[in-house]
């Protein structure tokens, strides 16, 4: 085994902790109510202040998870790619472990926050605003591109909708 390798493998190893991450604060802060929020926030100090600010900007925390949580699947795929092409692992069983790490990586890791939205929003919160705030003017170009192709889309439809009262 080469450097190379044992890179590539700590590659997979901290895309997947990422992703993870993104994963189980998307479940645990997306599921808290209102009501919920507002109780962690008035009874932790800084981390509740966070934890509120983030919420009250869902659609900035949903890019800013959204957008991390792709770049570690990205990550994670390319790195088991890498293997596959360049130290000839056998392409189906890496897939296959990859598909079942994914699924680990999104649906157990996510349940987990649901299932636990007492007590990892606010251990998390600060993390997250951290990155969020990091990523700022990527989520800004995000989200001026989402702003673009919805605009588009609202003109095709009015386009789409004119010609069918013509015809």
């Amino acid at each position: 085994m080469g450097p190379n390798l044992w890179l590539v493998l700590a590659g997979v190893l901290l895309c997947f902790a990422a992703g993870s991450l993104f994963a189980l604060a998307e479940g645990s802060l997306l599921s808290l109510s209102k009501w919920q929020a507002r109780q962690q926030a008035e009874r932790s100090g800084f981390a509740g202040r966070l934890l509120q600010r983030l919420l009250d900007e869902p659609s900035r925390l949903i890019t800013a998870l959204v957008l991390g949580s792709t770049a570690a699947q990205i990550g994670f795929a390319l790195s088991v790619l890498w293997l596959v092409l360049y130290r000839q692992w056998r392409p189906f069983p890496s897939l296959m472990a990859l598909l079942g790490l994914f699924l680990l990586m999104e649906v157990a890791v996510k349940e987990i926050g649901v299932h636990h939205s007492a007590k990892w929003p606010l251990r998390l919160a600060p993390l997250i605003a951290l990155y969020s705030k990091t990523i700022t003017p990527l989520a800004m170009l995000f989200e001026a591109f989402k702003a673009v192709v919805l605009a588009s889309k609202a003109r095709v439809a009015a386009i789409i909708f004119t010609i069918s009262l013509i015809t």
